[in-house]
């Protein structure tokens, strides 16, 4: 039976490594969704609808991610780590974005989800990547 210190690295090493990988897709999704931005400003054909809808599913799923990562976070400072989460908070910012984006898409305004993927999203994935790496070294300490 693992004790709660075994416990407690496994959940920091999980952390460390879920982290390295979604890294690499964030830059992946980021690059998939202005590609499909600019496509999206041209044509609005199925294929280009159905690049954006796998985009915006990468982009759940790393919303999705960091709210875990908070959540193993919140569980390793109950038993006596002192991490921080402020290089998360931009993060934050994504839900009003995604909102807008929500309301452009039902009114069919193609610009202005062109305009939030490429003026909004896309610097604060690549912030967020940035807060991600932050947080990796602060984890690496421990």
């Amino acid at each position: 039976m693992e004790n709660n210190k075994d416990k407690q690295i496994a959940l920091l090493e999980a952390l460390k490594k879920g982290i390295t990988e979604v890294g690499d897709l964030i830059s992946i999704a980021s690059e998939g969704l202005v590609q499909c931005a600019t496509l999206l400003r041209v044509d609005q054909s199925e294929k280009v609808f159905s690049n954006l809808s796998e985009g915006l599913k990468s982009l759940n799923a790393i919303i999705d991610f960091i709210v875990q990562v908070e959540k193993g976070i919140d569980q390793l400072n109950t038993q006596g780590y002192n991490i921080s989460k402020d290089s998360l908070a931009c993060w934050g910012k994504s839900i009003p974005v995604f909102e807008e984006m929500l309301s452009a898409f039902e009114s069919k305004d193609w610009v202005t989800v062109c305009d939030l993927i490429q003026y909004e999203i896309d610097p604060l994935l690549k912030e967020g990547e940035q807060g991600l790496k932050s947080l990796l070294e602060i984890l690496n300490t421990y």
